[in-house]
């Protein structure tokens, strides 16, 4: 695949998408958390990444909101290491995305299930990774709910979410 053109200015690298629904943000979340960004960091591209196969939701999210480019399904690997090292913040759910961002001390925001966490301390990629680390897992106290769209990521406010953004921006 060709490499994709950057935003000449700041942009974020949104990754929402962790491969099935029990480790992710319902539609109406991702939608959400998208608005939310847009509406903190207006002057700010936000690249919407994730695999071919999460092209359709990711358009779908994204639609209708000004300065959002989808790129699932556009980037290869080596290509989403150059995006992120150029990114102003990622913000992704904890995936493969988080922690390549980590590995390269990207300013990063992570929306982490209960069953996660544990790859975020101090111990995994030293201190100062993550920046922000957004979880809901006190509602796991009694253990994971298996479903889909799980309560402890899916309850998270997506506009403290944003905040966070603005302030590594």
């Amino acid at each position: 695949k060709p490499s994709i053109a950057l935003p000449p200015e700041r942009f974020f690298v949104v990754h929402l998408f962790a491969g099935n629904a029990g480790r992710g943000l319902s539609p109406e979340h991702k939608r959400a958390l998208i608005t939310a960004l847009h509406e903190r960091l207006p002057q700010t591209e936000l690249l919407i990444s994730g695999g071919s196969a999460d092209r359709t939701e990711a358009e779908a999210a994204a639609e209708g909101i000004p300065s959002v480019r989808v790129i699932a399904g556009d980037v290869s690997l080596s290509d989403m290491l150059r995006i992120i090292s150029k990114a102003a913040g990622v913000v992704s759910l904890d995936t493969g995305v988080a922690h390549i961002a980590a590995q390269l001390r990207a300013p990063l925001i992570v929306l982490a299930s209960c069953l996660g966490l544990h790859w975020w301390g101090k111990q995994q990629y030293g201190s100062g990774v993550p920046t922000a680390l957004f979880t809901r897992a006190d509602l796991c106290i009694a253990g994971h709910a298996a479903e889909d769209y799980p309560a402890c990521l899916n309850v998270i406010r997506m506009d403290e979410v944003a905040s966070a953004a603005y302030a590594i921006s």
